[in-house]
């Protein structure tokens, strides 16, 4: 039964990371042009009055296509009484010369200008163009910093207090949940946000959480006199057993906190929230399933194969 265990868990983590390391390789991420390094061109009117925005947007578009911009994305950002439409750019070579640039802004000004006057619209229109590289916000690295903090000092934790078997798996699961994550990243094609980094951390560290819950049931069991002839396998499988309403409610929580975000978020919220679930499922996965093969596994090398009796103690 734990061969075939075993196997099907090696099975099913393998092919997903196969399969989501080859899809990265051909394709990468599914990235947001805010993700990656990008341009931007950014047209604002100080008041959105008489469908000012519509005329904003269909002309900003048509002149923009026109000149041969080609923009994978826009946005409209509201700004006190009025809108700043956002173009989101890729590699376009308009911003490889700076004279056809400027050319390009004092254009699209004087059209955006041309058709509001037309429609008896007197408004103020500010067109800027600028190149952006991707930085992770400065928060988001504090929460990386600490997340990785936090691993160190639990795996250090478990290291000398629970000696070499449970800190082989709690380092072995945190891989594996991050390798799972990175892959189910790819292969579900969730668009990737800045919170990439902090989401591969968070499913690390989960998957060692839920493994320690694990392995500290099972040593409870291997203390038991009721349990003293028991193998390893079969202590840690009953204590995989009886920490599953645990696995239940971190299941129910984070799936409730993504719902949130994709329900009631805006567009990165909703990246988030199925950032947040793809996290978690690889961190549940490989703890529920590995951590039973593992711990025994790494248990039973010790010069003491099978649980110490209390007459032996």
């Amino acid at each position: 039964m734990k061969i075939n265990k075993l196997k099907l868990w090696t099975v099913i983590s393998l092919a997903v990371i196969v399969v989501g390391f080859i899809i990265f390789g051909v394709f990468g991420f599914n990235n947001t042009a805010d993700y990656t390094s990008a341009y931007e061109i950014n047209v604002s009117v100080e008041e959105n009055i008489n469908n000012a925005g519509d005329i904003l947007y269909q002309t900003s578009t048509a002149y923009l296509r026109e000149q041969g911009v080609k923009f994978n994305k826009t946005t409209v950002q509201k700004i006190n009484e009025g809108e700043t439409l956002v173009f989101k750019i890729k590699n376009s070579s308009v911003f490889d010369d700076k004279e056809k640039l400027s050319a390009t802004v004092s254009g699209l000004k004087e059209k955006v200008l041309s058709a509001l006057t037309e429609k008896g619209l007197d408004l103020d229109v500010e067109v800027k163009a600028f190149s952006t590289v991707h930085k992770v916000n400065e928060k988001v690295g504090y929460v990386c910093l600490a997340l990785l903090i936090a691993i160190v000092v639990v795996f250090l934790y478990v290291f000398f207090m629970e000696k070499l078997a449970a800190s082989l798996t709690v380092l072995i699961n945190g891989i594996i949940a991050f390798l799972l994550t990175f892959a189910m990243l790819s292969v579900t094609r969730i668009p990737v946000a800045s919170y990439l980094v902090t989401t591969l951390i968070t499913s690390a560290l989960l998957s060692i959480i839920l493994t320690l819950v694990i392995i500290n049931r099972a040593n409870e069991l291997i203390k038991n006199v009721a349990n003293n002839k028991m193998a390893y396998n079969e202590i840690t499988a009953n204590a995989t057993k009886l920490s599953e309403l645990r696995f239940i409610f971190v299941c129910g929580a984070t799936l409730f906190v993504s719902l949130l975000f994709v329900i009631f978020g805006g567009t990165y919220y909703k990246i988030l929230g199925a950032m947040i679930e793809v996290a978690s499922i690889s961190a549940l996965f490989t703890a529920y399933g590995f951590t039973e093969i593992i711990f025994p596994f790494l248990k039973s090398k010790k010069k003491d194969r099978k649980p110490k009796t209390v007459e032996n103690e």
